[in-house]
This record gives structure tokens, sequence and C-alpha cells, in this order.
């Protein structure tokens, strides 16, 4: 089965104001402009300016702002209005090739390409005349009042009931505190759903049943337990861990689901067909 991956956050670019408008007096944007990469923007309040050293992968890094804006970062600081659109004194363009919107602010100089409901309702479009098995977002806890999630899933014809769907919901609304999550939790989090996601859509489909449930649950719970305690003490609290881990246990409860109901997948297990049991017999 395959998911689509969708992202609930844009990444913003310094650009000049005599490269973003294609038209200054009707403060029409230009396509694909130009951008100083070496003045990175701070992003929402989610962002942090860290210092130079190494990233997840051990390349040497710069350090600075990441520059990203989640969804609901762009509403809380006014940029979007709280179902979503762009300001009126926002200037704003919707890029009709990779079906994604973009803003423009001049203060600062800053464009900021991102994901609404309207590229979200296209995506969700896409899983299902593609036949996709669903999708998960990185991250729910991105989105503003599910937003997001009910443009995707109502396009991709989920259901309001399925399980994954409450599962995003769920973690779709942040705690009171105006910082994220630590990376540990945040990757978690995406895993999780991930592994909700497809565990909903096998059980809709019929794959499974609720003891595999249970065991998809357990499993991807003792690979992310067995992550987090790997990635505090060895790995200097990075997330990769995490991930792999999770993966590893929600594999696991496949295999073992998957030896559940063909049990020739066992090792030391043949199949011997009714017909030969009747030769032998006689």
């Amino acid at each position: 089965m395959l998911v689509l991956g969708v992202a609930s956050y844009g990444h913003s670019y310094h650009v000049y104001t005599s490269n973003a408008y294609a038209d200054p007096e009707t403060l029409t944007l230009a396509s694909y402009p130009s951008f100083d990469k070496s003045q990175q923007p701070m992003g929402d309040a989610w962002d942090e300016d860290t210092p130079a050293g190494v990233d997840e992968c051990g390349n040497p890094s710069s350090g600075g702002p990441s520059g990203i804006f989640n969804f609901r970062g762009m509403i809380d600081e006014g940029l979007l209005t709280s179902n979503g659109t762009a300001v009126s004194t926002t200037p704003y363009r919707f890029d009709d090739c990779s079906q994604t919107p973009y803003i423009y602010i001049p203060d600062t100089q800053t464009m900021i390409s991102y994901d609404d409901p309207t590229s979200f309702a296209a995506k969700g479009n896409f899983i299902s005349n593609q036949g996709l098995a669903g999708f998960a977002m990185w991250e729910a806890a991105g989105d503003y009042n599910d937003l997001l999630l009910d443009a995707i899933s109502g396009a991709a014809g989920i259901s309001e009931g399925s399980p994954c769907l409450r599962t995003a919901t769920t973690m779709s609304t942040p705690p009171a505190s105006s910082k994220p999550n630590s990376s540990e939790n945040t990757v978690a989090q995406k895993v999780v759903y991930l592994a909700y996601s497809i565990e909903a859509t096998a059980a809709e489909k019929g794959y499974w049943n609720g003891s595999d449930t249970a065991l998809c649950r357990a499993h991807s719970g003792v690979g992310f337990s067995v992550g987090v305690i790997a990635s505090v003490i060895l790995f200097k609290r990075r997330a990769w861990p995490i991930a792999l881990t999770t993966g590893f246990g929600a594999g696991a409860a496949y295999a073992d689901c998957d030896r559940s109901f063909n049990p020739a997948r066992i090792p030391g297990v043949r199949i011997v067909p009714a017909s030969s049991n009747t030769e032998q017999s006689k």
C-alpha cells in the first residue's frame, strides 16, 4: 500500500521587492522569483535560531533559522485568516502548476510558499484518482481547526469516522504552549500517524482485524520506546532513531499479521493440497 506524504508547513525565502512582483501596480506576484539564500528569514513562533554544528544526518550546518512557517503559525501571526485564506492586505498567488499558494510580506521582503485547504484538496483528489491507500501528514499539529485534514480527507473520500482521521484530529490540537513539542515527540507523532493511517486503511479493506490492530499498536509502541531511549542515551537526542525503531515495530507487526493470514509464510510450514491427501490415504 502506498500513502501520499503531505506537509502542513511552508518555507520562507528572502525575495527583494524588485523581484517579487510581476506587476507592482496591481501587486501581482511573480512566478518563481529569484531569492537571496544568504538571508534566511525567521519562521513562525515554532522556529529557532540554531547554532552552527551538524544536522541530523551528520553533515556540517551553518545554523540559523529554518524559515519554516506552519499553517497554524501563519494564522496565529495574522498572515492568514481563520479559514486559511490570505488576509486582504497580503499579496497572494496560487500557482496552477504546483497547485500551491504563496504570499509576500513587503516589510520583511519575505515570500512564503505553503499549503492551504485548496492545495490539500488537490492532493486529496490525486489520492482518489491514483487509488492510493491514504496520506501521512508531516505534521498534524501544524493544522488549524482541522482545515487541512478536512480538505484532503473529503477530497480523497476518507470517511469522518475513520480511525486514522480521529487520531490525526486529536494530534492536530497542540497544547496551549506556543512552543512546539521536542523533535522526538514531533517525529513520533508523524510516524505514529502514518502507522494509524495504514492501520485504518487496512482495517477498512478487510486486511486485518481487531487483534491485528492491537498487535500493530503494541509493536509500534515498543519500537517507539526503544527509539526514545536510544535517542536520549546514545544519539544526543537525535530524531531519526525514533522513526527507525517505530518503523521496525510496525514492520514486525505487519509480518506477524501476514503470517496469521497466510500460514504458508511461517518457516517450515507447507500447505498440502486436498487432492494430495486423498491420494496418500488411498
